[in-house]
């Protein structure tokens, strides 16, 4: 079990509820990313707009020593899946939830991960997917990694390409056949462990998306270097228009990174040191999606 909080507006009655599922690391409710709050962000902006939120603690978060102790295997679905449906389980129950509109919102990879809930979640509204990755995470996390290391002007030539050589090697070990459940995780990107990637293999959060016919709202900051706008264009020319729901929608802000908090230039990890909000108009947004005609 995990702790979650529930943000709802101050009028009495019931409301549509957003679910945040996680992007990547072990992250609290709040989705704290050094000196910001986001998931926080979202909940309160959107509860002022008549709209519930629940936010919980990532079980990779709360139940880290556990699951290492217990040599649990390292999957998706350990990491998020379960918990989504858990979350939308229990905001079904709450007398507070209008149970025909709950909506999943996917942060990084946590929008990447959601539409695998939705084979035992079909009564969901819709989906909210911010600065998610709709390409092979492999190949997302490498393009991230180098970039990164790009940005880094005290390190070597010889250095830096010493480190970009190591990542290219787990890149291929995390592709390769020859991956099992045995390869030391340290071979593998972000030492995460064989069993997450095995997991991820033949699986396409873009079709599972579209094959669900559920309405989709599309954000991405366009200076987000976790997930980049190519990620954003994939999610667009599949389920925008004419191949998907007639209610889904995509939107790119130029000054947004990750965090969907405004910066200029070059997006940079120590952005994420600076004290900031998300934008009213990302939450506008939101709010004024189907959530919002929904509920009129």
């Amino acid at each position: 079990e995990t702790t979650g909080i529930m943000t709802l507006p101050l009028k009495q009655g019931k409301y549509p509820i957003i679910i945040i599922i996680h992007g990547s690391g072990p992250l609290d409710e709040d989705g704290t990313y050094v000196a910001n709050k986001p998931y926080a962000d979202l909940a309160w902006g959107l509860a002022s707009k008549g709209i519930g939120v629940l936010r919980f603690t990532k079980r990779t978060r709360k139940y880290y020593s556990a699951i290492k102790d217990k040599g649990l295997e390292v999957t998706p679905d350990l990491e998020s899946t379960e918990d989504a449906i858990a979350a939308f389980q229990a905001a079904s129950t709450f007398r507070e939830t209008d149970s025909s509109n709950i909506y999943f919102l996917g942060h990084g990879t946590g929008g990447m991960i959601v539409p695998r809930a939705l084979q035992s979640t079909n009564k969901v509204k819709g989906i909210i997917l911010m600065g998610a990755p709709s390409r092979p995470l492999p190949d997302v996390l490498i393009e991230q990694l180098e970039y990164v290391l790009s940005l880094d002007t005290i390190i070597s030539k010889p250095d830096l390409q010493k480190k970009i050589d190591v990542l290219r090697k787990q890149y291929q070990m995390v592709l390769s056949p020859k991956l099992t459940k045995e390869t030391p995780a340290k071979n593998l990107l972000l030492e995460t462990p064989a069993s997450y990637w095995l997991a991820l293999r033949g699986y396409d959060p873009v079709m599972t998306l579209k094959k669900s016919g559920k309405p989709i709202l599309i954000l991405h900051g366009e200076r987000d270097f976790q997930s980049n706008m190519k990620d954003f264009a994939l999610w667009k020319k599949s389920l925008i228009g004419k191949n998907g729901n007639a209610n889904s929608l995509a939107k790119s802000y130029p000054l947004l990174n990750y965090l969907f908090m405004e910066g200029a230039g070059k997006s940079h990890p120590a952005e994420y040191t600076i004290f900031d909000h998300i934008p009213e108009e990302v939450i506008s947004d939101i709010a004024n999606w189907e959530i919002g005609r929904a509920h009129v």
